[in-house]
């Protein structure tokens, strides 16, 4: 498997698919969060759909916990579908403070680093 790329558009990143690392799809990616002050993604915004596809929670990921796998056109996360359907996700009405450093501690330790988890 392919991992890496040198550039990548963002708007190729809309509606990629994001796979773990037995291959199971995990979902898509429908909005990308830049950090202004880094000049760096900060996060993507990830739909996840189970229970044939009736519930979706969305999952703030931080991009550095992504790896772009070349051959798949999709990216790596380094956890499975149970993790991810119990986990506090959010929905499309209910977005949370991405500034507050507490909630952004608890997503990074939620999803950690590639290779960390």
């Amino acid at each position: 498997m392919a991992l890496d790329a040198r550039c990548l558009m963002v708007s190729k990143m809309f509606g990629s698919k994001v796979y773990n690392h037995s291959g199971e799809a995990l979902g898509k990616i429908i909005e990308v969060v830049i950090a202004p002050n880094k000049q760096a993604i900060a996060f993507v915004i990830m739909s996840f759909s189970y229970w044939a596809g009736f519930k979706n929670k969305l999952f703030a990921v931080p991009y550095s916990a992504l790896q772009y796998a070349v051959k798949q056109q999709g990216f790596l996360l380094n956890i499975n579908k149970h993790q991810l359907k119990v986990a506090a996700g959010f929905d499309a009405k209910h977005w949370p403070n991405m500034d507050d450093p507490v909630w952004t501690e608890s997503v990074e330790a939620f999803f950690g680093k590639p290779g960390l988890l």
